[in-house]
C-alpha cells in the first residue's frame, strides 16, 4: 500500500512540476491561451500565408502584451479610486490619479494607433480590414459566451468583405 501511495505521489509531483507554465499566475496563462485562441481564429478567417502570419503574429503578441499591462494600470487605479479608499484621499489626490488615467486612456488609444499602423506595413489594406472586423467579432463572439448567450451572433458579418472574397476565389 505504502508503494502504491509513494508512486501516486511522486507521479503527481512529476505533473506539477513538469508543467511549462506552473510559475506564471493564472491570469497570465489564460490571457496567453485567449491571444493563441483569437491569433488561431485571425488566421483562418483572414486567410493569412505562413509569412504573413509570422509577422502579423509577432506585432500582436507585442501589442497584446503592451496593452494589458496598461490595462492592469487602469484597472488598478480604477479600483483605488472605489469605496473606502477612494473616501480617504484628498482632492488632490483624486486629481493626481484622474491625471493618471487620463495618461493611461491616451496611451491605450496610441498604442491601438501605432499597432495598426505597423499591420498596415505587414499586410494589405483587405486583410488589415478583415483583421479589425474579425476581431471584433471574436470580441462579441467571446463576450456573448462570457454572458452565457451560446457562440454569439455571426449573422452581423455577412457584407462586403465576405462577399468580395468569395468572387476573388
Amino acid at each position: 500500500m505504502k508503494k502504491i501511495w509513494f508512486l501516486f505521489i511522486f507521479g503527481f509531483i512529476a505533473t506539477a512540476w513538469s508543467q511549462p507554465n506552473a510559475e506564471k499566475p493564472v491570469r497570465e496563462q489564460l490571457r496567453e491561451q485567449l491571444i493563441e485562441k483569437k491569433l488561431n481564429y485571425l488566421r483562418e478567417k483572414m486567410l493569412l500565408s505562413d509569412e504573413e502570419f509570422k509577422a502579423f503574429s509577432k506585432e500582436f503578441r507585442t501589442y497584446e502584451k503592451n496593452r494589458w499591462q496598461l490595462f492592469n494600470k487602469k484597472r488598478e487605479l480604477l479600483q483605488s479610486l472605489q469605496g473606502d479608499e477612494a473616501a480617504r484621499l484628498s482632492d488632490r489626490e483624486v486629481y493626481d490619479r484622474l491625471t493618471q488615467l487620463r495618461k493611461i486612456e491616451r496611451n491605450l488609444f496610441d498604442l491601438k494607433e501605432n499597432h495598426f499602423d505597423r499591420v498596415e506595413k505587414i499586410l494589405p489594406p483587405r486583410k488589415v480590414l478583415a483583421y479589425w472586423r474579425y476581431s471584433m467579432h471574436f470580441n462579441k463572439m467571446l463576450l456573448h459566451r462570457r454572458q452565457g448567450k451560446g457562440k454569439g451572433h455571426p449573422s452581423w458579418l455577412k457584407g462586403y468583405f465576405q462577399n468580395k472574397q468569395k468572387q476573388t476565389r
